[in-house]
């Protein structure tokens, strides 16, 4: 035998030995005996619902924004900013616009709503202007 076998023979059955004596040693746990951690809850991921009514206006008409989100840390509407929860707000386009909701909750990825009133072009006047 050589003089690497010689160390290594006696190296390799060891390290099987500890092995093996360490898999037998496992006692079954009951129930009595062990700890289980808390469950932790995850915190529900927030919801949003944004609507514009009406959809349609003509410029400078007002367009009514509603508003609600449930279990929001905070929550923006852009070309707003801060908002509450829930709420109401009369707001006056003069093009089309669209209004995007950001409800953000603990720990949990945005929930993002949009709401797109439309302004439809104004019609020209059918009264023609007199000189007079």
């Amino acid at each position: 035998m050589s003089t690497l076998n010689r160390i290594l023979t006696p190296i390799v059955l060891l390290a099987a030995v500890v092995a093996l004596a360490g898999c037998g040693n496992k006692k079954a746990s009951s129930t009595s005996d062990t700890e289980t951690a808390p469950a932790v809850a995850s915190a529900p991921a927030p919801t949003a619902q944004l609507t514009a009514a009406p959809t349609l206006v003509s410029s400078g008409d007002q367009v009514q924004l509603n508003w609600r989100t449930t279990d929001a840390t905070s929550v923006s509407i852009d070309q707003i900013g801060d908002v509450p929860s829930a709420g109401v707000k009369a707001v006056t386009p003069s093009v089309s616009t669209s209004y995007h909701l950001v409800a953000r909750g603990p720990a949990e990825w945005p929930k993002q709503q949009r709401a797109s009133p439309s302004t439809r072009p104004l019609r020209p006047s059918s009264k023609c202007p007199t000189g007079h």
